[in-house]
């Protein structure tokens, strides 16, 4: 710093001297020399924060998550996932662990450190799964019915009886990261839609699904669409297009551990795994 400090000085007197502009003239020069300074100095201008790497760069919901770069702030810099502000872990100038905050958007969104200057830096990241939160959990009686679009007949009606654990994953992150999701939960309301495609030698197959289920108190409705696509050479498979309709019902708030388990969305989709090349 005190080189920098020293030229940039005698610079503004130098001016100073040999002009005869206005009086505050000086002034201006001063302005330039200064600025001209923090360009070529990089301490003065390690003000703004940047992100330059986050690993993983795909998680969960309550995973930690790290992102390494300079001008943090260490322990007062603030993180948001996709806006949702995130627990910081730990924190210096170059590098800060943060866990992914309930509420943050499924699929890509955007990951925001903010140092105590207010600067700041992001970087891409994806929200692979969300969590399942408590009020859905327990031992749940579900009904998916499956109609045909065209003709609005019915193809199938699976019957469930499985427990939905609180904070397990949904089952998302296959078709999260080999395909394109969006989507979000809260206590009333899960929201989702993933597109994807898988190539197995000559068959290729795209897949769309959409999902939206309420719950109050005992009960869930929900209804969706799915999709399939088939080009190339793909055997007895052929093109799909289900519309999906949900009801369940709460028998007890008991989460057996050892008991059969289920995720939200493989209990409702059908083709969820060709989502993920599973």
């Amino acid at each position: 710093m005190k080189p920098h400090s020293s030229w940039k000085r005698q610079a503004i007197l130098d001016w100073r001297s040999r002009t005869r502009a206005h009086p505050f003239a000086w002034l201006l020069a001063a302005a330039v020399v200064l600025a001209v300074g923090a360009l070529q100095c990089p301490v003065l201008a390690a003000g703004a924060g940047q992100i330059d790497s986050i690993s993983p760069s795909c998680a969960s919901v309550g995973a930690q998550v790290t992102i390494t770069g300079h001008g943090f702030g260490a322990h007062n810099v603030t993180i948001a996932v996709g806006g949702v502000p995130a627990e910081i872990v730990a924190a210096n100038g170059h590098s800060a662990t943060f866990i992914v905050p309930v509420g943050a958007p499924l699929g890509s969104t955007t990951v925001t450190a903010t140092n105590p200057g207010g600067h700041t830096g992001s970087i891409g990241f994806k929200v692979c799964d969300l969590r399942v939160p408590e009020a859905w959990g327990g031992e749940w009686e579900i009904t998916t019915t499956y109609r045909k679009i065209t003709t609005n007949s019915i193809t199938a009606t699976d019957d469930t009886t499985a427990f939905i654990r609180t904070q397990e994953p949904f089952g998302l992150r296959p078709a999260v990261e080999a395909g394109n999701c969006a989507g979000s939960v809260s206590d009333a309301h899960l929201q989702i839609q993933c597109t994807g495609q898988v190539t197995s030698g000559p068959c290729t197959l795209g897949t769309s699904v959409q999902l939206s289920a309420d719950r109050t108190n005992e009960t869930i409705d929900g209804s969706g669409m799915v999709t399939m696509t088939v080009s190339g050479n793909c055997g007895p498979i052929a093109n799909t297009a289900l519309t999906v309709q949900i009801s369940g019902h709460r028998l007890s708030l008991n989460q057996d551990p050892f008991g059969p388990g289920t995720t939200l969305v493989k209990s409702f989709v059908p083709f969820a795994s060709l989502i993920g090349g599973a």
